[in-house]
Formats: structure tokens, C-alpha cells, sequence
């Protein structure tokens, strides 16, 4: 599922102005509390800053919301809106030799100072039927490489709220109500808390000789930390910071992300279910991993959906680059998979890791390690995915 989230963001730049379809799961007194909380806690936006706020337009109530907030701390604010029905017809209507075309918003960015983004899509699983993954990694790859590294070159800080879905509600275990009241809880959480044991976690963690990580379905690996310093990030940006990754923020957020020691991954992955795909469910994936690189899987069910993902990326798609640990107290889950930034919730990424630098192929892949229990130099972090921090 995680992989979908990532073209997600490499199409934020395909917008187009539309109506709102669906209002929110809030009142629009929990709207006005949480859109200030992200105005002036993760942004920081400041008088005269220019300020974009980009979504589907089923969120045009917090859009408006956030435009409102940022405007009464003397923030300019401007917005634009994507739709389900836009979206579907780039994928599916729009010739693929116009995928390429240079994106004429890039400029724009040298002077907007602040970036709010909510999902471009809403209802994926019916976006995404029946394209083939060939055609998204098309239009993934044309232009996305050129809009990212500007992007990240400007003065711009971006945050990404990553507002609830149904699709998401559903492979969490919930009815949709219940997921949007979590998420929306878990995207007003307690930040400076948060970043409190993110860095306490990274600051254990890169003092690390040996990280060894198990869980009850048979999962079993190991690594060694890199000497590129753990990156923490806890919901809140950082104005006055050189590097484009500290200026940045996702919501809900919570999360350690640690690079790796080259050839230091080996072990073994189990995962009881995962989405190949908005709505396409994979189960009883197990995966094997040598020298720091995926060396095969299986799957129970639907493995095809996860070969032909893979096979439709080249380049160092079988790396891995990374692993995160979650941090939010205020995520759950009732399925066999997690939200990302779930305190103790442990994912494995191949490909790529734009946060790290990782940049061998277009491929982003996360594997879930549910119930993960993580061993630093024999200290327990993490105990059947509970966070354990001092």
C-alpha cells in the first residue's frame, strides 16, 4: 500500500481546479482546532510567508480551513484541488507521450514558502483499477526526478497531511468513522512529545553495533546501523534548516528512520498480509534477504499483483534502504497490517529513500513487520510491537 503512497506524492504536481464531493468526518469546530495546530505547530507559518495548500477536493472544507488559519497569523494563502475523476483520466484517457511534458508549476516554488498537501486521490481502489503498473511507473518517472530535486532546492518546508481514507479504514480493520476519528486524533497528537523519544530512540540506535529484530510469524533478521546519522521527525518543520528533509513534515507523524551499513541486511521477512495495491490484497508473503538485498519472495495469495510491481521498475529495485520505527501513540490498528507512524509499528523499505539519498531507482516497496519485537546490542526498543523507550 505504502508503494502507492509514494506516486501519490510524485503526482501532487497534477492538479486541477474541481468541486468538493464529500465533507468531512469533523466539525468544523475539530477542523478550525486541528487546521490551527498545523498552521502555527508544524509549519510555523509567519506574516507575509506565502503559503499553498493542495488536495482532493473532498477535503475542501480543511483546505479552507487551513487557508483561514494561515491567513489570520498574516500568511498569504492560495489553494488548489485535485479529483478522483481527473486523476483517473490521466491515468487512463490521457496518451502516455504527453506524460513527459516539463511541469511549468516548478518555478512557482522559488516563492512559496510553506507547502500543506492533502491526498490527491480519494477513493484509490476505483482510481487505480485496472491500470497497468507499467503505465503508473510512466508517469512516475517523467518529470517526477526533475520536480522533486527542485523542489527540494528552493526555501520551500512541506507538510503532508495524510487525511483518512476509506480504502485505508478498511485494510486497518475499522468502519470508516472509526479510522477518521483515529487519524484525525493522530494528526493533532502531542508533537513535542513525540520528537522527545524520537530522539531518544535515534540517539540509541546510532550507538548501535547490532540490531536484531524477530517476530511470532517467523520473521527473523538483522543489521547493522549506517554511519549516516537516524533521521527523526515528529510532526513539526524546521524553518531555518539547510537540509530540505528537516523542513518537511508528515502528519500524522512519529517516526525514526534509520539508514543501513552496506551488505549488513540478512534475514528473513514474513508478513501475513499487505495491499500490492489500493484494494488488491497479498498474503502470506514471505521474503528472504542476503547482503543487504531482497533475494526472492513468495506469496499464498495473489503474487503476481507483487511481481508484476516489481518487474515494472529497473535499477537497484532489490536494495534495502532503509527501516523506520513508528512513534505515534495515537495510531491502531485491528488488521494484520498498521498504520506507518503506529508507535512500534516496523517497516522495511526497498528502492528507494529520497530521505536518505537513496536514489538507485524509482521502486519505493515498504514491508510491514507486525508485532516486531527489536533488540539493540541485547536492550529491548520495541516488545511485540509495543514501543519500550526509557
Amino acid at each position: 500500500m505504502k508503494s502507492r503512497l509514494k506516486l501519490l506524492a510524485a503526482l501532487s504536481f497534477l492538479f486541477s481546479l474541481a468541486s468538493p464531493a464529500l465533507a468531512q468526518e469533523l466539525t468544523p469546530e475539530q477542523r478550525q482546532q486541528i487546521a490551527h495546530k498545523i498552521v502555527t505547530l508544524s509549519a510555523k507559518v509567519k506574516p507575509h510567508e506565502v503559503v499553498l495548500i493542495e488536495g482532493n477536493a473532498v477535503f475542501l472544507p480543511f483546505i479552507e480551513d487551513l487557508a483561514i488559519e494561515a491567513s489570520k497569523v498574516g500568511g498569504y494563502a492560495i489553494f488548489r484541488t485535485s479529483s478522483d475523476r481527473f486523476l483517473r483520466a490521466v491515468f487512463t484517457e490521457v496518451p502516455e507521450e504527453y506524460y513527459g511534458q516539463p511541469d511549468p508549476t516548478l518555478p512557482w516554488f522559488k516563492n512559496i514558502d510553506v507547502r500543506i498537501q492533502l491526498p490527491p486521490l480519494y477513493n484509490q481502489p476505483e482510481v487505480f483499477r485496472g491500470v497497468p503498473p507499467a503505465r503508473l511507473v510512466k508517469l512516475q518517472a517523467n518529470g517526477a526526478d526533475e520536480f522533486r530535486a527542485g523542489v527540494r532546492q528552493t526555501k520551500t518546508r512541506s507538510i503532508f497531511v495524510d487525511a483518512p481514507l476509506p480504502d485505508q479504514a478498511a485494510s486497518f480493520g475499522f468502519d470508516f468513522a472509526t479510522y477518521a476519528n483515529m487519524q484525525w486524533q493522530a494528526i493533532g497528537a502531542d508533537y513535542a512529545s513525540i520528537e522527545q523519544s524520537g530522539r531518544s530512540l535515534s540517539d540509541m540506535l546510532a550507538r548501535a553495533a547490532n540490531i536484531h529484530v524477530t517476530a511470532p510469524d517467523g520473521t527473523d533478521f538483522s543489521f547493522r546501523p549506517g554511519q549516516q546519522p537516524p533521521l527523526a521527525y515528529g510532526g513539526i518543520t524546521r524553518p531555518d534548516a539547510p537540509n530540505w528533509d528537516d523542513r518537511a513534515a508528515t502528519l500524522p507523524g512519529g517516526v525514526v528512520v534509520l539508514p543501513l551499513a552496506p551488505r549488513s541486511f540478512q534475514g528473513k521477512i514474513f508478513t501475513p498480509e499487505d495491499y500490492c495495491s489500493p484494494g488488491e490484497k497479498i498474503t502470506g508473503v514471505s521474503y528472504q534477504f542476503h547482503d543487504g538485498k531482497m533475494t526472492g519472495f513468495t506469496a499464498q495469495q495473489n503474487a503476481k499483483c507483487l511481481q508484476d510491481y516489481l518487474d515494472a521498475y529497473a535499477g537497484s529495485k532489490d536494495l534495502v534502504a532503509s527501516v523506520q520505527i513508528g512513534l505515534n501513540p495515537n495510531l491502531r490498528s485491528q488488521s494484520r497490517t498498521a498504520p506507518s507512524n503506529q508507535a512500534g509499528m516496523l517497516w522495511v523499505n526497498l528502492g528507494r529513500d529520497d530521505r536518505l539519498g537513496v536514489s538507485g531507482t524509482q521502486m519505493y516497496w515498504a514491508i510491514p513487520v507486525v508485532s516486531a519485537t527489536v533488540d539493540v546490542d541485547g536492550r529491548t526498543v520495541v516488545k511485540s510491537g509495543q514501543l519500550r523507550l526509557p
